[in-house]
């Protein structure tokens, strides 16, 4: 049974920064759980998915959520990947063995299991859909292959298959905010971390990949790509760096011809980056990052403002969706915190 809470806006206060004005409110959800995907579909309607099994949703701009869980035979899967194909179909994928993976098409009324693995290693990372039939999920690999699932079918039906570029040693991808998959037209591209920070770039729609070097900090456990995010395939973000402690070397980079050249843009004391996007106003266009350290605000010639609350506190978050209409950009994370950021 679906249970309807009533939010009340925690804060809401609008900040200056240059030229334009940014709105900040922040939301703490009755549950406190771990929010690593969301997807906002529209200004009012928005998807999350999260630890112990628990998803929720919104129709009103986040006055109201619908808020509920899955449990497997007694247990709770932890979802770091979703993808909604509208208001009222959406997906969510769990991590580890068991991996499970679930549809609905009304509102989680009802939830359709439409793809399992019991393998030993099995760890998902992340899910995109291209269009409203064709998708695909991104594995650790296993037996020294990443693996994908790929869907023609809106996600009914699942196959999966072995990317044939091997692996290297150490080297995965993060289920860090559910964004180191592009899917646009027949450009495939996934990111990696680890022991090495690269593209796997496909033109083909994953038939093949290409692997690419980036400039990302690598060479540990927690160092890599931790997001991406692509315009398209030639305009794109990478960002991440090292999860356990902050470096010097950037952690942020931008491309504008696919990932052949880097541009890295410094952020404060080496911040993490565990989500990147791009915003597109009417007076610039902006990139907004998040992690522990804190969430970002950058304009096109680099300017960076520290978005902080009216405490003066920082925002750490794992995830960012902005809205189509790109009038809201949606942030969450750990113990149940999300917050919206309107960009004037």
């Amino acid at each position: 049974m679906q249970k309807i809470f009533h939010i009340l806006w925690c804060l809401c206060f609008t900040l200056s920064m240059q030229a334009q004005q940014v709105e900040l409110k922040t939301i703490q959800l009755p549950v406190q759980v771990s929010i690593r995907t969301m997807q906002a579909i529209n200004d009012s309607v928005v998807w999350f998915a999260a630890n112990r099994g628990v998803w929720g949703f919104t129709k009103d701009g986040g006055n109201n959520w619908y808020i509920d869980s899955i449990a497997v035979d007694g247990k709770y899967p932890e979802f770091r990947s979703m993808a909604a194909l509208n208001d009222s179909t959406v997906l969510l994928l769990s991590i580890d063995s068991p991996a499970y993976l679930f549809r609905t098409n009304n509102y989680g009324n009802k939830w359709q299991r439409v793809y399992s693995n019991f393998s030993k290693g099995i760890f998902f990372d992340s899910m995109t859909f291209k269009d409203s039939l064709h998708g695909i999920a991104i594995s650790d690999p296993i037996d020294g292959h990443f693996m994908i699932i790929k869907t023609t079918d809106g996600g009914n039906k699942w196959q999966e298959v072995k990317v044939t570029v091997p692996a290297e040693n150490g080297e995965g991808c993060f289920a860090a905010s559910n964004t180191n998959l592009f899917w646009q037209q027949n450009t495939l591209i996934f990111a990696t971390g680890g022991s090495t920070s690269r593209l796997f770039i496909s033109d083909n729609d994953g038939a093949s990949f290409l692997p690419q070097n980036t400039p990302m900090l690598s060479g540990s456990t927690m160092t890599g790509i931790f997001t991406m995010y692509f315009e398209n395939k030639t305009n794109g973000l990478i960002g991440g760096g090292n999860y356990l402690q902050s470096d010097t070397t950037p952690t942020l980079y931008q491309t504008n011809n696919g990932g052949k050249t880097w541009q890295p843009i410094k952020l404060p004391e080496g911040a993490f980056v565990s989500c990147a996007k791009t915003i597109k106003t009417k007076k610039d266009n902006y990139i907004i990052v998040t992690g522990h350290n804190g969430t970002y605000l950058i304009d096109s010639r680099h300017h960076i403002k520290d978005i902080k609350n009216i405490e003066n506190q920082i925002l750490p978050f794992y995830t960012i969706s902005a809205t189509p209409s790109q009038k809201q950009v949606w942030l969450a994370g750990k113990s149940g915190k999300m917050a919206v950021l309107k960009i004037y």
